[in-house]
């Protein structure tokens, strides 16, 4: 019986390619957000705007306890107080409803007819942006 003596060694070769490629597309992609990062970071002294006030929300918050009261500031109001407070911050606001934002907080506790009455007065007011504040229950 004959033996072979010679060993067929195979050799590993690693084929280097792709991983050059990606090594270049790594290098492209860094060199362009870092040109891109540059440019946002430019000193430059942005122009000021006049009148910057007057495009500012007039928030409003109004509370409205279980026994159907409102509280506006701190103080209790009637329906028409109210409307004629809203009225007042529409005026200062150049007469512009959409200037005035109003969140209600009401009670879960007590009905709804509080809240339908405020809602209802907005309307004929104009204002669009009105919120009703809720808790988050986790």
């Amino acid at each position: 019986m004959r033996l072979n003596r010679h060993k067929h060694a195979s050799r590993i070769e690693l084929n280097m390619t792709p991983m050059i490629d990606v090594v270049f597309l790594l290098l492209i992609f860094f060199m362009t957000v870092s040109q891109v990062s540059e440019a946002r970071n430019e000193p430059v002294e942005l122009p000021k705007l006049r009148g910057s006030r007057d495009a500012e929300l007039s928030e409003i918050v109004v509370n409205v306890l279980r026994d159907q009261t409102l509280v506006l500031d701190g103080t209790r109001v009637t329906v028409v107080d109210f409307v004629r407070r809203i009225d007042k911050r529409i005026a200062e606001s150049r007469g512009d409803a959409s200037r005035v934002a109003v969140t209600i907080r009401a009670d879960a506790r007590g009905e709804s007819r509080g809240v339908n009455e405020i809602v209802r007065a907005l309307t004929r007011l104009g204002v669009t942006r009105v919120r009703i504040a809720v808790q988050r229950t986790e």
